[in-house]
């Protein structure tokens, strides 16, 4: 069964219970989180608690979902655990979220973006650029910074595709 908005909460209290000092809450934590990474729309319960920046959300569990979203999409992108409407969302809720204060999370939105940009660009993600390039006419340092680090993972990570057909379009592209 897929996961929905009313699921964040859940979530967020399943990330928050990993960190537990105490074994009788963080392997259950850890076993359901397992479990829910295989279900429809646990990507997007993760973006959400990324993308929460208020003072309920803590730091450490907006980053651990950033690594557990990242492993998903290294284990699941390319399976048909993630729907085609999903990935759109996460890919345009990405890029929205583009401005992130926390430098480590920032750190994992971007290689994020890099991983999701090597299986799906061009074909899927033909506005990539064009929307990063269109932030940097920002007057925003913050939003500025953040996007060279995107634009320098997602070029160095889409430079290693091997396949001489993704090295073309690579080399048209640049």
């Amino acid at each position: 069964m897929a996961l929905s908005a009313s699921d964040v909460q859940t979530v967020y209290s399943l990330l928050s219970d990993a960190f537990s000092p105490d074994l009788s809450v963080r392997k259950p934590a850890e076993s359901a989180l397992a479990q829910c990474e295989r279900r429809p729309g646990f990507c997007s319960c993760l973006l959400e608690i990324i993308a929460a920046r208020d003072v309920a959300c803590r730091d450490d569990v907006r980053l651990l979902a950033a690594v557990f979203f990242k492993n998903s999409i290294r284990r699941f992108w390319r399976q048909r655990v993630i729907s085609n409407d999903e990935k759109a969302h996460l890919r345009k809720k990405l890029l929205l979220n583009i401005r992130e204060e926390s430098s480590q999370i920032a750190l994992q939105l971007a290689d994020l973006i890099s991983k999701i940009a090597r299986i799906d660009y061009p074909k899927e993600w033909p506005e990539l650029f064009s929307f990063l390039a269109q932030q940097l006419q920002s007057a925003d340092i913050l939003a500025s910074h953040r996007v060279f680090m995107v634009l320098f993972r997602t070029l160095k990570e889409l430079s290693t595709k091997r396949l001489s057909a993704d090295q073309r379009t690579f080399s048209e592209c640049f």
